[in-house]
């Protein structure tokens, strides 16, 4: 039960209207964070990606494993740094709503200090949830349902990876249609964007298909723009579902949950 004054229904339009305002206000701040840890190297994945498609097997052997293996370094170096992304947005987004300033340097701060605990609920949960998807794939839904909000629980309440799972489906519990809804709506909106990119991106790469380099940059620029914005949106709406579920479960607020970080 909430206590008194505080909602106690999840608002899906709440949470969105939260989400926007927060990244309205803290644009200037979250883009360039999701440009260098979520954009960039999506990019050289991108480009890697262009490179090996538009050259084939022209490119010799060597200059595929060359290629080959700034794809995966790419990818991997993507993956740590979207972790240390989705910590300084979910800082940042907490600080701005509770009328705190934020910046660059501090929330970047706050997403190296959690990157270990970050990184191993982002191994279990691919594991797990990947595995729940293998076997009936309603398992695999209903686990990342439960685990929406383990990366705030780690920064916010510095739990370790474990604790931060069982806090999450603690949290989330009885609210996980809402959540699967918003889920949807962002999965829609991800999609459509991700069609007009790749529109975009399929249009000029076959223009200049006889170039493998210009193919790449344009791959690049696709992947970067794509992941930037999605990576973003997609952190400070956790942080902001977070939120809403420690406010209409527990009637915490903002400020409190800020004054975690003093």
């Amino acid at each position: 039960m909430s206590p008194v004054g505080t909602p106690e229904i999840f608002d899906i339009g709440r949470v969105m209207s939260r989400m926007f305002g927060v990244l309205q206000r803290n644009f200037a701040t979250f883009l360039p964070l999701a440009m260098i840890l979520a954009g960039a190297p999506a990019a050289v994945v991108g480009f890697a990606q262009g490179m090996i498609t538009s050259s084939g097997t022209h490119a010799g052997d060597a200059g595929m494993a060359i290629t080959g293996l700034i794809f995966l370094g790419g990818a991997v170096l993507g993956w740590i740094t979207n972790v240390i992304l989705q910590g300084a947005v979910i800082h940042g987004t907490v600080n701005d709503l509770a009328g705190r300033g934020t910046n660059f340097g501090d929330s970047f701060g706050a997403g190296v200090s959690h990157i270990l605990p970050l990184i191993g609920v982002g191994i279990v949960a691919v594991l797990a949830i990947g595995f729940g998807f293998v076997l009936l794939i309603v398992p695999g839904v209903l686990l990342a349902l439960a685990w929406t909000v383990s990366a705030p629980v780690v920064v916010m309440e510095r739990r370790g990876v474990f604790g931060a799972f069982a806090r999450s489906a603690e949290l989330t519990r009885n609210h996980r249609a809402p959540i699967f809804g918003l889920w949807l709506i962002f999965s829609i909106a991800g999609f459509i964007l991700q069609m007009i990119i790749g529109v975009f991106t399929f249009g000029t790469a076959a223009v200049a298909s006889s170039n493998a380099m210009l193919v790449g940059v344009v791959q690049a620029a696709s992947a970067l723009v794509l992941q930037t914005i999605t990576s973003m949106v997609g952190s400070a709406g956790v942080a902001s579902i977070y939120y809403e579920l420690r406010q209409i479960k527990e009637g915490v607020g903002a400020e409190q949950l800020a004054s975690l970080f003093d």
